[in-house]
C-alpha cells in the first residue's frame, strides 16, 4: 500500500498559483479564512489530534479517546449521511462551539448518479455556512482516480452553491485544494511518504487521514510537517496516550485552540498564553515583542528585604535607572536579605517602582513542599531550596489530592494572594517561576520530561490561571545556559508554547552565541531574554545576539562590570533604561 501511495505522489504534479494560506473557494467566509490561518500557524511546530466517528455514532470514538487519555481531539470527523441530516448538522454545530475543528467526509453511495445526493449534502453544508461554522471538507475520501468527479463537485459546491465555509481536504492527485491528506492505514510512516507529499503540496498543509495509529513523538521530530492526524473510528493504538500528551500535539481546549482563536480572523503573534490576560499584560507583551531584534532593556534584581537597594546602586553607577526592577518572594525569616516577613513592603515597593515607570519581574526561591517557610538562612538554603525530593515524593507532589500535593497547593496559594494585590492595582508582572530547572541545584531541577519539571510548571500555571485567575502575569520559562555537565538542554525542560509567553536563560560567564541561538530557535517567535547575568553583556555581544529583549543583573553582582563598560552599555543607542519610550 505504501508503494501505491508513493507512486501517486510522484505522478501528482499540480501547479497552484494562489497563496497556500488563501482558501481556494471564491470569496471564502471570514471563519474559513481564520481556520486556515490557524492551521498554518501550527504547521511545522505542532500536530493537531483528530478522531473519526461513524454516522451512526457521531461521538462514540471521540469519547473513547477522552476516556482513555483525558484529552479531547482537536479535530472531530464524521461521515456525512444525508439520511441523518438534522442530527449531523446539530452535532457539527455543537462540536464547533465546544472548540473542535469540524471535518466532514462524504463519498456518494452511487457515483454514477451522485447529483441528487450531492444536492442534499449541499443543503446540509449550507446550514452550517449560515451558522458561521467553517468545515474542513473531505469529499470522495481517498479516491485518487476520479479528478473529473472532484472538479464537478468543486464547481457545484464552491461556485454554484457558494458554500464559502468549506476548506477542501483532498487526496494527492486532486487540484483546487487547501490541504492534502493521505489515508495511511497500516503505514509505518516512512520518511519518503512525508517528504514526497510535502514537496507536492508546495507550501500547503499536509496531514494523515483515517490512520490506525498516529506517528510516534520520535517520528514527528523527523517529520514535523504533518499538520494533523485523524484516527479511524475503530482504531485503538497503543501509543495514543503518549502522542495525545506530547508537547507537540495540540488538542481541543488547549490555550491556542479556544473557540475565540478559531473565530478570530487575524490571530496576533504576541498574544499571552492566558486567554483572559489583562489589557496591561497584553500591552506589555506587545511592547517586549516590538523591541526584539532592535533594543534591549536594562534590568537589576533586588533581594526581597532590600526593596530597591541594588537598582539604586546600579542607577548611581550607570547614570540611568534600570528599566526592569526584579525581586523575589524569599524563603528565610527575620531581617535576612531573603526574608519573607516583609512581603507587604515588597508589594508596596513593586507598586512604587511601577508608578515610576519600571517593568516588574518577580520570582521565588521556594522551599520544598516538605518544609514550612520560613527556613533559616544558609542552612535552609542548603537543606531545603537546594535539597532534593525522592522519586516517590515527586510522584506524590504531582498527583492531585495527595498530602504533599495539598501542602504544595497551600504553599503557592500564599504567593498567589500577593500577586492578586498587584493585579488589583492593574499592574502586569513578568513571572518567572522555578528558574534554572535544567540545572541540578534546586529541588525542582534536573527532572526532564513531562512527568518531571514540566508537570510542576504546568501545575502552577493551572493553579494561578484557572483557580486564582491571575490574569496579570506574563509567564516565563527561565532556564540556565546549557553549559554541559550538570546542566541539561533548554528543550528537555520546556513546558511548551501553550504555557509560557517568554523564554529566558541565566548566564553567569561567557555569553556564547549558542545560548542565544538555541533559545531563539526553541522560542519559535516568542521573545527571549537574559533572566539573570553576573557581568553585563557588552554592546558588541548584543549586536551578534540581537534577540535578547532584556538583561537583569543579579542582586549583588553589578560591581562585576567595570564602570566604563557599564556606561558604554547603558549609553548605547540600542539600550533602553527607565524613562525611555518603548516602541
Amino acid at each position: 500500500m505504501q508503494h501505491r501511495i508513493l507512486v501517486a505522489l510522484l505522478v501528482a504534479l499540480a501547479v497552484r498559483a494562489q497563496s497556500p494560506v488563501e482558501p481556494v473557494t471564491p470569496n471564502a467566509s471570514p471563519e474559513a479564512r481564520a481556520l486556515l490561518k490557524t492551521l498554518h500557524r501550527f504547521a511545522g511546530r505542532n500536530i493537531l489530534s483528530g478522531q473519526h466517528n461513524t454516522a451512526e455514532s457521531p461521538m462514540a470514538s471521540t469519547e473513547k479517546i477522552h476516556e482513555a487519555t483525558g484529552r479531547w481531539p482537536a479535530l472531530w470527523s464524521v461521515d456525512l449521511d444525508p439520511k441523518q441530516g438534522a442530527k449531523m448538522v446539530a452535532e457539527a454545530r455543537r462540536q464547533y462551539e465546544a472548540g473542535s475543528m469540524v471535518v466532514l467526509n462524504w463519498s456518494p453511495s452511487e457515483p454514477k448518479h451522485w447529483n441528487a445526493e450531492a444536492d442534499k449534502i449541499a443543503g446540509l453544508l449550507a446550514q452550517l455556512r449560515d451558522a458561521h461554522v467553517p468545515v474542513i471538507w473531505r469529499p470522495l475520501g481517498d479516491a485518487a482516480q476520479s479528478p473529473l468527479l472532484y472538479q464537478q463537485l468543486f464547481d457545484l459546491f464552491a461556485v454554484e452553491r457558494q458554500l464559502n465555509n468549506l476548506l477542501w481536504l483532498c487526496a494527492p492527485s486532486a487540484e483546487r485544494c487547501d490541504m492534502f491528506a493521505i489515508g495511511a492505514r497500516g503505514s509505518t510512516f516512512p520518511q519518503e511518504l512525508h517528504d514526497g507529499l510535502l514537496k507536492m503540496a508546495r507550501g500547503k498543509l499536509v496531514g494523515l487521514a483515517l490512520v490506525d495509529k498516529p506517528p510516534t513523538p520520535e517520528q514527528l521530530k523527523q517529520q514535523p510537517s504533518w499538520s494533523f492526524f485523524i484516527l479511524d473510528a475503530e482504531a485503538q493504538p497503543a501509543n495514543l496516550g503518549d502522542v495525545m500528551k506530547s508537547l507537540r500535539t495540540v488538542n481541543r481546549g488547549d490555550p491556542e485552540l479556544t473557540p475565540q482563536v478559531l473565530a478570530s480572523p487575524e490571530p496576533q503573534p504576541c498574544t499571552p498564553v492566558n486567554p483572559h490576560a489583562t489589557d496591561e499584560a497584553r500591552a506589555l507583551l506587545k511592547k517586549i515583542c516590538a523591541i526584539s531584534g532592535k533594543y534591549i532593556l536594562t534590568g537589576q534584581h533586588n533581594f526581597p528585604n532590600e526593596r530597591s537597594r541594588r537598582s539604586d546602586s546600579t542607577a548611581e553607577g550607570a547614570g540611568k535607572y534600570p528599566y526592569i526592577w526584579g525581586s523575589d518572594f524569599g524563603f528565610t525569616g527575620g531581617e535576612d536579605k531573603d526574608s519573607i516577613l516583609h512581603r507587604d513592603l515588597l508589594i508596596e515597593e513593586a507598586k512604587k517602582q511601577y508608578a515610576a515607570g519600571s517593568i516588574i519581574t518577580l520570582m521565588w526561591h521556594v522551599v520544598r513542599p516538605t518544609e514550612d517557610e520560613p527556613v533559616q538562612p544558609v542552612i535552609g538554603w542548603r537543606n531545603s531550596v537546594q535539597a532534593k525530593l525522592t522519586d516517590e515524593q515527586w510522584a506524590e507532589l504531582t498527583t492531585p489530592g495527595t498530602e504533599l500535593n495539598q501542602r504544595w497547593t497551600a504553599q503557592v496559594d500564599v504567593v498567589a494572594g500577593y500577586l492578586k494585590r498587584l493585579q488589583e492595582a492593574k499592574m502586569p508582572v513578568i513571572w518567572r517561576p522555578y528558574h534554572e530547572a535544567n540545572g541540578n541545584w534546586f529541588w525542582w531541577g534536573s527532572r526532564a520530561g513531562e512527568n518531571g519539571y514540566i508537570a510542576l510548571y504546568r501545575m502552577l500555571y493551572d493553579r494561578f490561571v484557572n483557580v486564582h485567575h491571575l490574569d496579570n502575569l506574563l509567564w516565563v520559562y527561565n532556564s540556565n545556559a546549557p553549559t554541559g555537565g550538570n546542566v541539561g538542554s533548554y528543550a528537555d525542560f520546556y513546558p511548551g508554547p501553550r504555557f509560557c509567553d517568554i523564554l529566558a536563560t541565566d548566564v553567569y560567564g561567557e555569553f556564547k552565541q549558542s545560548y542565544h541561538d538555541e533559545l531563539a530557535e526553541l522560542a519559535a517567535g516568542k521573545p527571549i531574554a537574559l533572566g539573570e547575568v553576573g557581568r553585563m553583556p557588552a554592546p558588541s555581544i548584543l549586536q551578534a545576539q540581537p534577540k535578547w529583549c532584556w538583561f537583569m543583573v543579579w542582586a549583588d553582582m553589578f560591581h562585576l562590570t567595570p564602570a566604563d563598560a557599564m556606561h558604554a552599555l547603558f549609553d548605547d543607542p540600542h539600550t533602553l533604561s527607565r524613562g525611555a519610550p518603548l516602541p
